[in-house]
């Protein structure tokens, strides 16, 4: 894999560097169309300075394999992987100054697999988002900068299901919640930084319902709030 990757960052370098002289020439086998008319090969273009903007893999004039997005600086901007014109295999994106920003698995164009988001100030991962077939499934985290887990939910076929879970950067639980078809329903428990309980209610479909019992961080009742009971 090392030697993949290092062949890979050689061939960019070269690339680049030749985009930056404009006086070269373009070999013959660049930016090539076959008998009617498609685009075969690999196909570059250029930014207004000379640079180079975009190198991309043709098939029969559909991308297929490597496309590369490169900024007017050469840093690269993508590295996305096409088959038959759609997206399938693992990407890559990049911010202005080369940081890795968002690396993800595309099926035939939909998404499939894991997502992870990246602070790219920190080189530390902002979110991971399970998907399959196009949709949200399994596991979805956020992360603050420092690394902990800030939030959790569960989905299944992109709907939030089950457990939601928010937590406070020194690592206990915020917030515990219960959700069915992407609405707030069942118990709800929200906690103070000390664990101490701060609020137990229900919830039905989305709305607050029978008594709400909010509490002091000695766990000492505040007060209780009754809301609508639910309807057998």
């Amino acid at each position: 894999m090392m030697k993949y990757a290092s062949l890979f960052s050689l061939f960019l370098l070269s690339i680049t560097a030749w985009a930056q002289s404009p006086q070269v020439d373009l070999p013959d086998n660049l930016n090539q169309r076959n008998e009617d008319g498609e685009k075969v090969g690999t196909w570059v273009k250029y930014h207004a300075g000379g640079t180079l903007n975009f190198l991309t893999q043709f098939v029969d004039g559909e991308r297929q394999g490597l496309r590369l997005v490169i900024s007017e600086h050469g840093q690269v901007r993508a590295q996305e992987m096409y088959d038959a014109d759609t997206l399938h295999g693992f990407q890559r994106y990049y911010d202005g100054q080369g940081r890795l920003e968002r690396e993800l698995n595309y099926n035939h164009g939909v998404k499939d697999g894991v997502e992870t988001e990246y602070y790219v100030d920190r080189g530390r991962v902002r979110a991971r988002t399970s998907w399959s077939n196009g949709e949200k499934d399994g596991i979805v985290e956020w992360y603050y900068p420092e690394g902990v887990v800030s939030a959790k939910y569960n989905y299944r076929q992109g709907s939030i299901e089950g457990l939601v879970e928010y937590f406070y950067l020194n690592g206990p639980r915020r917030s515990a919640t219960y959700y069915e078809n992407n609405q707030r329903h069942g118990e709800h428990k929200e906690f103070h930084e000390n664990g101490q309980m701060k609020t137990l209610g229900m919830y039905y479909e989305g709305d607050q319902v029978g008594l709400w019992t909010y509490y002091n961080e000695d766990g000492t009742v505040l007060r209780t709030q009754q809301f609508r009971e639910i309807e057998e």
